[in-house]
């Protein structure tokens, strides 16, 4: 599997199979879950049948399961293209599977502004993930994301708002953003970066005082 942003997409999904619409999702059902049974299993060859299936009938959490099957052997291309579908038919996590596939360049030509488009339409509805990814893209310069993009208003915006989801990563880079000043445009202020301190050691399960206490017996 390859890293970066794709590699922060899938973390990021790994607990949150198949999250569509249900109306889109109603035909095919009985195929997909299934599918999905088998999927969970670790049966994928038994699985892609069933799910391939429930996808021609025009569910979209199969054709975006079904997808992650393909795309983890050779079958990018195809892959992809059950993406396309089920971000077509408004499944948020097929517009973000689409995305990190059009930001790779796998199984599709490679689109920067096209993935950032199709991240921002499923961060837009409240997709968490969604919003998730677009907030690494802009700490990071991804989708095309340039220096002065990654320090403006609407990118504190979807990392604050990725934060507010306790997203580490975001968390982190208003910690660094607030203690140094500068990054994602806002100015130093010990406070802010204290509060995101806190944050994140809560996320990590970590107590300031026995880390305190640790240093000091050195």
């Amino acid at each position: 599997m390859k890293v970066g942003l794709r590699g922060v997409c899938f973390a990021l999904m790994l607990g949150s199979l198949v999250l569509s619409s249900a109306p889109v999702r109603a035909a095919g059902e009985a195929d997909y879950e299934a599918g999905k049974k088998s999927y969970l299993s670790e049966d994928f060859v038994g699985a892609m049948p069933k799910l391939q299936k429930a996808a021609d009938a025009g569910h979209t959490g199969a054709m975006v399961l079904l997808g992650r099957i393909l795309n983890w052997g050779t079958e990018d291309a195809r892959a992809a293209d059950l993406y396309r579908k089920a971000a077509e038919l408004g499944d948020p996590e097929g517009m973000v599977m689409y995305a990190v596939v059009l930001s790779a360049g796998e199984g599709v030509k490679k689109d920067p502004l096209a993935a950032r488009n199709w991240a921002l339409k499923a961060a837009e509805g409240g997709y968490a993930d969604a919003i998730n990814m677009v907030a690494v893209a802009y700490i990071k310069g991804d989708f095309g994301f340039s220096e002065a993009d990654s320090s403006s208003p609407e990118a504190l915006a979807w990392v604050e708002r990725s934060a507010k989801q306790d997203y580490l990563p975001a968390v982190d880079a208003l910690t660094l953003a607030y203690r140094t000043g500068g990054s994602l445009g806002v100015e130093k202020d010990p406070a802010r970066a204290a509060e995101y301190e806190k944050q994140g050691n809560r996320l990590r399960d970590i107590d300031p005082s026995t880390v305190k206490k640790r240093k000091q017996r050195r």
